[in-house]
């Protein structure tokens, strides 16, 4: 699921920086570092709403494919 969610968050900055040519890379950076800040709590969001979550679920949910 990580990486997935680094897929999606890598794509975006390439077209936000496309865009909006005037960011700088540090800018994007920090826009990077927010997404997957964003992204992580969700993801815990979505194990705290899964109180019976078992071993088979927690690899469902963070296997590294889709």
């Amino acid at each position: 699921m990580h990486q997935h969610s680094r897929t999606v968050i890598h794509a975006e900055l390439r077209r936000l920086a496309r865009r909006a040519p005037s960011l700088r890379r540090a800018d994007l950076d920090v826009i990077d570092a927010t997404l997957e800040e964003l992204a992580d709590s969700l993801i815990i969001a979505r194990l705290r709403d899964t109180p019976q979550a078992t071993a088979s679920l927690l690899r469902c949910l963070f296997a590294d494919t889709p």
